[in-house]
């Protein structure tokens, strides 16, 4: 029997897909730094909030981008649901 790492087991974010982003049309914004931010992002097991950074954006979605477990992580969302910290 196979067992499961506990990573394996956790949500996982899901990013917006591009054609919701848009990008090609509403090419986005880089933020000259990265802006600290509270982000509400969709995971598989619901909603969660987060602390992040805000990379770049445009009308519609902002990439975020944070560090869990060490790792590098990102994802686009909403523009809605992010706010400055």
């Amino acid at each position: 029997m196979k067992r499961l790492a506990e990573k394996d087991l956790r949500p996982r974010v899901q990013s917006l897909p591009p054609l919701i982003v848009n990008a090609e049309e509403d090419p986005p914004t880089k933020a000259p730094e990265p802006i600290p931010v509270t982000a509400w992002v969709p995971v598989s097991a619901g909603i969660v909030q987060i602390q992040a950074e805000a990379e770049e954006w445009n009308k519609t979605a902002v990439r975020i981008t944070w560090t869990e477990d060490g790792v590098g992580r990102g994802a686009w969302v909403y523009l809605g649901s992010i706010k400055r910290r």
